[in-house]
């Protein structure tokens, strides 16, 4: 069986509601589903009877990789890499290519 779409799921305390999309963001189908093991067992049998489910990162676990990727980029990239870098390159890091300079316009700020 092949991919048909996607299900989202609007998680409540005693119930969800799942909507199954087509591809291009059409409304398929929608279900109340109650937030117990025999519930989730019913949202699964009617994700298969639409097509191969396909899981996504639960918004949790999104939050936690977005947070862990912040922080490499704080503390790795800027505080690191980019120091060095600089250090390296010297003078030249700053350096503004002539054929790039004769591309762009003159662009001047102030009143002359």
């Amino acid at each position: 069986m092949e991919w048909t779409g996607a299900i989202g799921v609007d998680t409540h305390k005693g119930v969800h509601v799942a909507v199954a999309l087509d591809r291009l963001g059409a409304q398929l189908a929608s279900r109340e589903i109650p937030t117990t093991p025999a519930g989730y067992r019913r949202l699964l049998s009617w994700a298969q009877e639409l097509g191969v489910p396909a899981f996504a990162t639960p918004p949790k676990e999104m939050g936690v990789i977005l947070g862990i990727a912040v922080l490499l980029d704080a503390l790795l990239v800027r505080l690191v890499l980019i120091p060095t870098l600089l250090r390296v390159l010297g003078r030249s890091a700053w350096a503004f290519p002539r054929w790039l300079d004769r591309l762009l316009p003159d662009v001047r700020f102030g009143h002359s």
